[in-house]
Parts: structure tokens; sequence; C-alpha cells
């Protein structure tokens, strides 16, 4: 019982931590200097908490199995999104669950440049202009984060981006 809530403790941790992150978004916005100030340790943090709670889940159910104890046998786990239950048992379920969301905190790290600058190219489609692929691509931007700040914008004229192309193909019909 007592592995039982030691992993509950460490998965309302986790929570909670998300929570915070989503209050510096909140406050201070999205790729600023003071999201990156405060979101770098909040993720690092939601890291260790999530490694913790994989491995008190592993605990728990190496603790079931040494008493005999099925962990398929605890009751399913109930997704928020539905009403229905999950054909995977609860433990099984949040294992899943913590083992994504820990895979989703790495990447964030890694897209948010906290394990080095990340450069970017965002294409930009005018929809008024349809093409095969979607908008004509009127802007090509290009963009760096770095520590989870909006380091460097800089927009460029799609028409000068392929300098290897003086003329240009007339739009199709």
């Amino acid at each position: 019982m007592k592995q039982g809530v030691i992993l509950l403790t460490n998965v309302t941790e986790v929570a909670q931590g998300f929570l915070a992150l989503a209050a510096v978004v909140e406050k201070h916005g999205f790729l600023t200097p003071n999201f990156g100030a405060e979101a770098g340790p909040a993720l690092k943090e939601a890291e260790a908490k999530l490694a913790l709670a994989l491995s008190e889940t592993a605990s728990f159910r190496a603790l079931l199995s040494r008493q005999g104890k099925d962990a398929s046998a605890l009751p399913p786990f109930v997704s928020p999104a539905s009403d229905v239950k999950s054909s995977l048992g609860s433990l099984e379920r949040l294992e899943s669950l913590l083992g994504q969301t820990f895979d989703s905190v790495r990447f964030l790290q890694y897209f948010l440049g906290f394990q080095g600058p990340r450069t970017y190219l965002i294409l930009g489609q005018n929809q008024q202009e349809i093409r095969a692929t979607g908008g004509f691509i009127g802007v090509a931007i290009q963009a760096t984060v770095d520590q989870g700040d909006l380091v460097d914008l800089v927009f460029h004229d799609s028409t000068k981006v392929d300098p290897f192309h003086p003329e240009y193909p007339n739009n199709p019909p």
C-alpha cells in the first residue's frame, strides 16, 4: 500500500509541474527570455519526477509480483477522454502514459533549445493563391530558439530564397 501511495504522490507532483509550466507560459508568453529562464528548470524537474515515477511504477509492479498479485487485477484505468475502460490494466496504462510523457518532456527540451540552439524553417502559405501543395509559399522564415527564447527571426521573400532559378514558371491554370 505504501508503494502505491508513493507512486500516486510522484504522479501528482508531475501533474503539478505541468500546471506550473502552463502558468509560466501564461505569465511570460511563449519563447521569451523569462519563459526560457523558468521553463528550462521546470522541464528538468519534470524529467526527474517522471523518471522517479517510472522507477516507482517498476518497484510497485515488483512488489505486487513478490506478493503473488497480478498487476492486471487492479481496477482498470478510465481515460478522461472517454467513459470506456482501457483494455490495459491500470498499472500498464500508467506506465505507458508516464513513458510517453517522459518522451514528450525530452522532446520539448530538445525543441526549445535547452540542449543547444535549434534553427527551424517555417513556410508561410497564402491560401488565397491555391497550389497543388496548398497555398503559394510567399515567405520563408528562419527561426532560432535557444534556451526557450526566440533569439532570431528572419523573414525571406520566397521568390528570392532559391537564387539558382532566375525565372519562375507561370502559375498553373
